[in-house]
């Protein structure tokens, strides 16, 4: 696929690197074809918007390995000492909202794996519903991702002895 062909139907490099192997072979029949199907193209667009957003919620775990960070933290919180109330709390929303984000991911994967054997059987009707249920998918776990950074972030506060500090106020004349 040379990049003169991808642009006409609106794709760019970047939205072909967040296509799987078989998916690009797919894209790749179509736009050999002497009129490509308008519809497959648009869900490929889609689906590489979507793949975007998502690898943008996951990043800070991968990056940082936050998940992991977090567990052997309460770990230790709770061997060393006994916790205090509200280090159970903070501990309490991390171990739920890690939940959430693994179930989020797991579901979001499944719905993948449907799309992807969709377009392989060329069901392009269910691939267009999969593919809003993905995209609706992607906003709940945006939700999920804030609620578990958030908890991470009260996690790291209470280990560092930080307070969180009050906002300024501040003055308009």
């Amino acid at each position: 696929m040379d990049e003169k062909t991808l642009a006409k139907y609106g794709f760019t490099v970047i939205d072909i690197a967040y296509l799987s192997d078989d998916q690009k072979a797919l894209l790749e029949l179509e736009l050999g074809k002497k009129k490509p199907n308008k519809r497959v193209l648009k869900l490929f667009k889609r689906f590489s918007s979507v793949s975007k957003r998502v690898e943008g919620y996951t990043t800070y775990l991968k990056g940082y390995d936050m998940d992991t960070k977090a567990m052997q933290w309460i770990m230790d919180m709770y061997s060393s000492t006994p916790p205090s109330n509200k280090n159970y709390k903070i501990m309490e929303d991390i171990i739920l909202n890690y939940t959430k984000v693994q179930i989020w991911l797991g579901n979001f994967f499944s719905l993948m794996n449907s799309f992807n054997h969709s377009m392989n059987l060329r069901k392009l009707s269910s691939a267009e519903k999969i593919m809003k249920k993905m995209e609706l998918e992607t906003n709940r776990g945006r939700r999920i991702f804030k609620a578990f950074n958030s908890s991470l972030k009260a996690l790291r506060a209470s280990i560092m002895g930080e307070k969180e500090e009050e906002p300024s106020l501040m003055y308009f004349t």
